[in-house]
């Protein structure tokens, strides 16, 4: 997450060292999670093995880390990062092994904890 408005709305970055493939499972979920949070009107950056524009997996698996490391560089200009270090109940109140059934429901009632916790917790 990257910072909190006065508006309440959260830029928001996720990160998955998979190919971002809709069809796929956790790259999948991932973009459907994305989606989600910016249905309800939050600013979403995904980064994936996409941006590298590598082909090969093994290179995407090493190079990865420190594109992400880049892009939160180039994102911490822009608002400052909040993280689960200065948001420290924010981790324990989000775990998703907590989250069962593992529905569209349950995954918009984790998503709506996510961001009332994130909101009421975090400082930009």
């Amino acid at each position: 997450m990257t910072g909190v408005g006065g508006d309440g709305r959260l830029r928001i970055v996720l990160t998955i060292h998979h190919f971002l493939d809709r069809a796929t499972g956790a790259p999948g979920i991932t973009l459907a999670l994305a989606q989600e949070y910016e249905r309800l009107g939050h600013d979403v950056e995904v980064i994936g093995f996409d941006g590298l524009h590598l082909r090969d997996e093994r290179l995407c698996r090493i190079a990865f880390p420190a594109y992400v490391a880049g892009r939160l560089r180039v994102l911490q200009h822009a608002a400052p990062i909040a993280s689960p270090k200065r948001c420290s109940s924010t981790s324990r109140a989000i775990d998703p092994a907590r989250t069962r059934g593992g529905g569209p429901s349950s995954i918009a009632s984790w998503m709506r904890a996510i961001v009332n916790v994130a909101t009421a917790t975090c400082s930009p």
